[in-house]
């Protein structure tokens, strides 16, 4: 199944649609989701589930992990034939959820603010849903964790108490930042929505969309437009145009 998407040229890498898929990238041209164009190995992840993706801009993306709190960063280089990159630094933002399968499923990025956001799901009480801002390090070539001064990491607010529900009813599974506003788009399997918040606030819900129940999982903006793009585990892509 296909667990993130990445799409549109000011997010891509030249052009290009990303696919994530246990670890893998799949490439497609930006205007056709019919033929990948190469596969990407992400190496060196002792067996994660990886789950969210974002790309940082010269050639660098950040991928979200479920098996904790982490996320890895790699560089992938230009071409158009199948290659396996490794992981050049791993963040990992707080120490890991008491229960499997409940860690980071989303993450995005902020390039002129250099500032990324990440959210855990929140299916298991044990684990309730999370929503991390940290800005990205100055330092690059090691790993980093919440206790290490390089890395700031903060909750702006407490996911389980400001929003509705719970991870049952409304988890955490994909998001998305909107560079127009400033604000954040998170897309819910449980909840078959995606709601829309100021990252910097309470997290109240300033608005949402009422999606067909399915596994929903990745949200990205797409294009000049910033089309609205939902990808699902049984591959389903949506596609919406989104009013200003």
């Amino acid at each position: 199944e296909i667990s993130a998407c990445l799409v549109g040229s000011e997010m891509c890498i030249r052009d290009r649609c990303h696919g994530l898929f246990h670890g893998r990238f799949f490439e497609y041209p930006s205007d056709d989701l019919s033929s990948p164009i190469r596969a990407i190995s992400l190496v060196g992840i002792d067996a994660n589930d990886t789950e969210g993706l974002a790309y940082l801009g010269g050639g660098e993306v950040a991928v979200a992990f479920e098996g904790g709190y982490g996320v890895y960063i790699a560089d992938v280089p230009d071409g158009d034939t199948d290659v396996s990159v490794g992981v050049k630094q791993t963040l990992t933002l707080a120490p890991p959820p008491p229960v499997g399968n409940n860690g980071l499923e989303g993450i995005a990025y902020d390039p002129a603010g250099e500032v990324f956001y990440a959210v855990g799901e929140g299916q298991d009480g044990a684990a309730p849903r999370r929503f991390f801002r940290f800005e990205r390090p100055s330092v690059t070539d090691e790993d980093l964790d919440w206790n290490d001064p390089a890395l700031t990491v903060e909750e702006p607010f407490i996911a389980d108490r400001a929003l509705p529900g719970t991870g049952g009813s409304l988890d955490l599974a994909g998001v998305a930042f909107d560079d127009r506003d400033g604000n954040v788009l998170i897309i819910s399997h449980t909840g078959s929505r995606v709601i829309q918040l100021d990252p910097t606030g309470d997290g109240t819900i300033l608005s949402e969309l009422t999606l067909t129940p399915n596994q929903w999982e990745g949200v990205s903006l797409v294009g000049p437009n910033r089309d609205l793009v939902l990808i699902a585990e049984s591959n389903e892509m949506q596609r919406f145009t989104v009013s200003n």
